[in-house]
């Protein structure tokens, strides 16, 4: 196996206390480096409590958005917060992070593929591919885990002994949402600048394919079930008040830059009811958005049963003629306390 030397990570987070505990045990030994930037208000309870998560770990630095932040808080400005935490003193950002693969990483992200394998096999096959987009499984909780997963909120502080692998087992089986960039390569001219978007600007040149339009000057397209994948628990704060109807969609209130569910065409036929309980609309999902369940396992064992490949058009229409194995294979398994080594 690699060592966490190939890869470093920032992860924005805001609230996130169900998740951090479980995901740092499962995904920290990836890294060389992790930088946290968290948006809980300094002092709080979750502040506090996604510290001392980070300090579990020799290779992850915490820092709070408070005191790392300049200026608004928009996607680019709060990764660049996350960036700087990266550096050492005296270090700038491009003597220390040029040429390096960097994660895109959250809490609520789950891999079971080793992104230090896919950075090295991208390195050893396509140097000139700089970013990857991963494809994700979309974990919403069913309505028979309600009781299991809402028994935690009755407790103090019941996040601290919530496993999500254990408690969030369903999965949307025809969730389809292939956009979001999970690696990319600090590039010399990359910087990070203001507004949206999670890929610093200066990065796009080519990348691994989620998938492509068949067309005469494409002659292989990368097939949807394809592409290197993570499971999404979209919702994971089960806490009174953490969800609320605002706006048109479901909005979670302790987390930023207006995150939560809305209607989409990738939820189906689901829409929100401005008058019913939040929390009664997460668990009957399935049922409004006409969904069908599947069990996250299952879903992650039909992905790891195929043979991963690159089929990126630009690679395979110039110097490579025919698809390239890059993509790892699933290393570890789905059961709580699993980890990367």
């Amino acid at each position: 196996m690699p060592n966490g030397s190939q890869l470093l990570g920032i992860m924005v987070t805001k609230g996130d206390t169900w998740m951090m505990r479980d995901w740092l045990a499962r995904h920290a030994a990836m890294f060389e480096l992790l930088a946290v930037l968290d948006g809980s208000p300094p002092g709080s309870v979750d502040a506090h409590w996604i510290s001392l998560q980070c300090q579990e770990y020799p290779n992850v630095r915490y820092g709070n958005e408070k005191e790392w932040l300049n200026g608004s808080v928009t996607d680019r400005g709060l990764r660049d917060a996350a960036t700087r935490i990266l550096l050492d003193p005296g270090q700038t950002v491009r003597r220390k992070l040029t040429g390096r693969w960097i994660m895109n990483a959250h809490p609520d992200e789950w891999y079971v593929q080793d992104v230090r394998e896919l950075a090295a096999a991208i390195d050893s096959c396509c140097p000139g591919l700089n970013f990857v987009r991963c494809d994700q499984l979309y974990a919403m909780p069913a309505p028979s885990e309600r009781f299991g997963i809402m028994s935690h909120t009755t407790e103090p502080n019941g996040f601290t002994t919530f496993h999500p692998v254990n408690h969030l087992t369903t999965a949307d089986r025809s969730y389809s949402f292939r956009n979001e960039v999970c690696l990319f390569k600090w590039t010399s001219s990359a910087k990070w600048g203001v507004g949206p978007g999670a890929t610093p600007l200066g990065v796009y040149k080519s990348n691994v394919r989620p998938s492509c339009s068949p067309k005469p000057t494409t002659p292989a397209c990368q097939p949807l079930h394809m592409r290197p994948f993570y499971v999404h628990f979209k919702v994971h704060d089960f806490s009174r008040g953490s969800i609320a109807v605002e706006k048109g969609r479901l909005r979670f209130t302790k987390a930023g830059m207006g995150t939560g569910i809305f209607k989409h065409p990738t939820h189906g036929n689901w829409r929100v009811n401005y008058t019913g309980d939040p929390m009664d609309q997460i668990f009957s999902y399935y049922k409004v958005a006409h969904r069908s369940m599947v069990p996250v396992i299952e879903l992650i064992a039909s992905r790891c049963n195929t043979t991963y490949l690159l089929n990126d058009w630009r690679w395979q229409t110039s110097q490579h003629q025919q698809p390239v194995d890059v993509l790892p294979p699933c290393r570890i398994p789905w059961v709580n306390h699993a980890s990367f080594k």
